[in-house]
Formats: structure tokens, sequence, C-alpha cells
């Protein structure tokens, strides 16, 4: 995406003699960029902080675990990869 925008602003500045364009497409590849970094860090760091997926999910486990009397007494619950979970009960 920033290289197509790099192209396009270059082209402008080429054909138009808009020199501004170069400067503009830059920033604007820096936005895309920092908006795909800030969603980088906030799903790396819920999986290198053990972030509980949801609360929702927790207490699903804890209904079907939870069957005869049974009562969990410490669920652990984080995610391990895309779409994948481990527990510890």
């Amino acid at each position: 995406m920033t290289s197509v925008l790099a192209i396009v602003g270059l082209l402008a500045g080429w054909v138009y003699g808009w020199l501004w364009m170069d400067a503009a497409v830059g920033i604007l590849g820096a936005v895309v960029i920092a908006r795909w970094s800030i969603d980088l860090l906030r799903d790396s760091g819920a999986v290198l902080l053990d972030i509980v997926p949801s609360a929702a999910m927790t207490q699903a486990i804890r209904r079907i675990i939870e069957t005869g009397g049974d009562e969990v007494c410490d669920l652990h619950l984080w995610r391990v990869g895309p779409g994948h979970m481990a527990a510890v009960v």
C-alpha cells in the first residue's frame, strides 16, 4: 500500500508538477504504517501478557466442565496463537 502511494506521489509530482505531493503521500504512508503498528502491538501484547480472551468464553468453559457437582477452583485460559486457546484447570 505504501509503495503504491509513493509511486502515485512521484507520478503526480512528475506529470503535474505537484512537488508537494511527494511529502503529502509520505505523511499518509506514515499514518498507514503507524495504524498497522498499533494494531500489531495490541495483538502481540495480548498474547505475551496472557490476557484472557473474553469473560464469556471463560464462563462457557466453566459451565461445560462443572457438571454433576464438580467445581472448578482455578481456571486459567490464554491465547497461544490465532484461533487457538489453552487452559489450565
